[in-house]
């Protein structure tokens, strides 16, 4: 592995893990409010469509459930293609 090989490898490791961080940073401002609404209305709707809902995203494998965004992506038209964070290498 030659070095621009190596600096493009660092580059990508630190871009998944902005990505990995936005998502977790995403993750915990929705489960906050909801899981505070949630336990505040025991037995309520909104709390069984709250528990549903967290059953069925802890139990669906990572790699099921970005398939499934995946496919959601593409069924409703979402054409846009993601940002490139790597400067392609000319061969």
């Amino acid at each position: 592995m030659d070095k621009l090989d190596a600096m493009n490898a660092f580059a990508k490791v630190v871009a998944s893990g902005s990505y990995a961080e936005a998502a977790q940073i995403l993750a915990i401002l929705v489960a906050l409010p909801v899981g505070v609404y949630a336990a505040t209305r025991p037995y309520s709707i909104f709390d069984q469509i709250a528990s549903t809902f967290a059953l069925i995203g802890f139990s669906l494998p990572t790699f099921f459930t970005g398939l499934l965004f995946i496919l959601l992506r593409a069924l409703t038209g979402a054409q846009d293609r993601p940002a490139r964070t790597m400067p392609s290498r000319a061969a």
